[in-house]
């Protein structure tokens, strides 16, 4: 495991002993409405999704929505916590060499929420994306706008002109900052068509 994801799996360690004899599936599912809250229409998605970097549990549990769920970390993760009853199907994150274990075109939308900043290898994540999604297909994504880079959990500085450096070839569709008090810092919400 790459160390620098080391801060990635205590956080997650820590936010589920927060809910002590509780299932943290349920918990988590529960947070699927600030993204509806953003994106009101993702409930009604058709297709096959995919919540790339999906934590231990996935926000897209008990939505109906036929997801596939990746995460580098997700064999450390089933060490702390696994879903008694999944309906999102939970995939390793990917090969030694980085790829995403799915064909070229594969999925119909994908989510990568609060993901990329903290992704060593983050411009590898994207042509990834880019891969999996097919044409014409949505990409949901989420960014803290970082004013100093805050290593270890950050690893690298996103602002709009490195959106529009790193995201070629998709097509922007929707996109806002919003304030996130509890971080104290804006966050970047895009919906992207490939």
């Amino acid at each position: 495991m790459d160390s620098r994801l080391e801060p990635e799996l205590d956080f997650w360690r820590r936010e589920i002993e927060k809910y002590p004899g509780q299932d943290y599936a349920a918990v988590r599912a529960s947070n699927i409405q600030g993204l509806v809250d953003i994106w009101p229409e993702i409930l009604g998605l058709e297709g096959r999704g995919l919540d790339l970097g999906c934590s231990p549990v996935s926000v897209f549990e008990n939505s109906g929505l036929d997801v596939y769920a990746v995460d580098p970390l997700l064999e450390e993760y089933q060490k702390i916590y696994t879903p008694s009853k999944p309906t999102v199907k939970y995939i390793p994150g990917h090969k030694d060499d980085g790829k995403i274990l799915f064909a070229n075109g594969y999925f119909d939308y994908v989510f990568c929420i609060n993901v990329i900043d903290h992704t060593p290898h983050w411009l590898d994540l994207i042509c990834e994306i880019k891969r999996v999604l097919a044409p014409g297909g949505l990409l949901y994504f989420m960014v803290n706008f970082d004013e100093v880079l805050m290593p270890p959990n950050h690893t690298k500085l996103w602002n709009y002109r490195i959106m529009e450096q790193e995201f070629i070839g998709f097509f922007p569709q929707q996109l806002r900052t919003q304030w996130n008090e509890e971080y104290q810092k804006y966050m970047f919400w895009g919906k992207f068509r490939r």
